[in-house]
Formats: C-alpha cells, sequence, structure tokens
C-alpha cells in the first residue's frame, strides 16, 4: 500500500473513531446549541457564558468552547453535518471564531497539546464541509504540537504522539484539496519530528506511515 493510501485509510479510520467516541449525548447538545451567538459580522459563532479572556491554567475557561463543539456534533451526528446547511453553517462559525481570535493561554499544555487535539478533532469531524482556508488555518494551530517539550512522562509523551499524528491528518486533508496555503514550513516541521514510539490504529503502525 502507497504511503498516501495508508494515511487516507489512517484518516478514514481515525474519524471514524471521533464519530463514534462516547460523550455525554443528552438533551443539553441540543441547549448548547441554541446558544451559540453569532458575532456581528455573523462569520463566528461563540457562547456568551464563556470567558475566553480568562487565563486560568488549570481549568481553562476557553476551552469548553471546542468541548462543547465534540458533544454537539456527536450528539447530532455526521448525517445532520452533510443535510442541515444551517447547522453545518453555524458549526463551521464556531471553528472559524477559534481560529479567527486563536485563543491562548499561559500554560503551554493548552497551546501545544488541549487546543491542538481538540481543535484537530473538531476539524477531522467536520472535514466534508470546510473549505480548504479552513482546513489550512487549523493545520497550522495543529502543527504547535511540540515533541520536544516534557518526554519525562508517558501522559505527556503519549499527548504529544497523538497530536503529531493529529498533524499528519490534518495536512493529508490539506494535500488531497490541493490547498494553495499549505506550507513548505509545515512539510519541514513534520520531517523534524519523529514518533517517540510505533502507534497501532488497528493493524496500521506508525512505522508504516512514516518510514
Amino acid at each position: 500500500m502507497r504511503k498516501g493510501d495508508v494515511m487516507k485509510e489512517i484518516l478514514q479510520r481515525f474519524e471514524q473513531m471521533l464519530w463514534e467516541e462516547s460523550l455525554p449525548s443528552d438533551a443539553s447538545a441540543e441547549e448548547l446549541y441554541q446558544a451559540l451567538v453569532a458575532t456581528d459580522t455573523r462569520e463566528g459563532w461563540y457562547w456568551s457564558d464563556i470567558d475566553y479572556k480568562n487565563p486560568l491554567k488549570s481549568f481553562w475557561p476557553a476551552a469548553k468552547h471546542y468541548e462543547r463543539m465534540q458533544l454537539i456534533l456527536n450528539y447530532f451526528g455526521k448525517s445532520r453535518l452533510l443535510c442541515d446547511g444551517e447547522y453545518a453553517e453555524r458549526m463551521t462559525g464556531a471553528l472559524r471564531y477559534w481560529l479567527s481570535n486563536d485563543f491562548k493561554n499561559p500554560n503551554w499544555w493548552h497551546d501545544q497539546i488541549g487546543t491542538p487535539q481538540g481543535i484537530g478533532y473538531v476539524a477531522i469531524r467536520m472535514r466534508s464541509v470546510l473549505d480548504k482556508e479552513t482546513l489550512a488555518e487549523v493545520a497550522d494551530l495543529v502543527s504547535r504540537g511540540s515533541m520536544a517539550k516534557n518526554k519525562e512522562t508517558y501522559f505527556v509523551r503519549h499527548s504529544l504522539i497523538c497530536t503529531f499524528v493529529l498533524t499528519l491528518l490534518i495536512t493529508t486533508i490539506c494535500k488531497s484539496l490541493h490547498s494553495q496555503r499549505y506550507r513548505p514550513s509545515m512539510a519541514a516541521t513534520i520531517a523534524r519530528h519523529k514518533p517517540y514510539r510505533p502507534i497501532s490504529l488497528n493493524g496500521l503502525s506508525s512505522n508504516t506511515v512514516f518510514a
């Protein structure tokens, strides 16, 4: 199997895994969706009860934004995303709101692990309705995941590896769309990093992908 085909296969399996992920799926998802507020230009959607500017390092309030997006997406499923134009527009607007503001936290974990993973998971679920410019912005954000920091503990190593794999998956989506905004520096960033140890996704290992 060619390298490109392997990446597409992994991407499909990873997306399926995200859609099947067990998240709290109750009526609160409907309420959260209805609570989305449009910006003045209606180019972004956000939640008025989230304090996006609060720099709390542990339980960062702004992180609720992409956590809520994941809950809503899994509650309504992929079919609504593809069939309901208004719903897709709102969810795309919520993603664009984060990308436009590029919220950051003093705690490096959020910027290099938490946010890249959260936004990456959202984008992979929504890839069928996102344009190439938005996906290129997501690729830039996800690529912030660092493989060089804090390798002392297994938990952090595992999180960094997941972020690294996400970078490759988002980049694969961008390449498939022939994005004009795909940056050579992104490929260079990927080339400089090596998986800390093999990762297996239903029989497909990182050794196969990165060889």
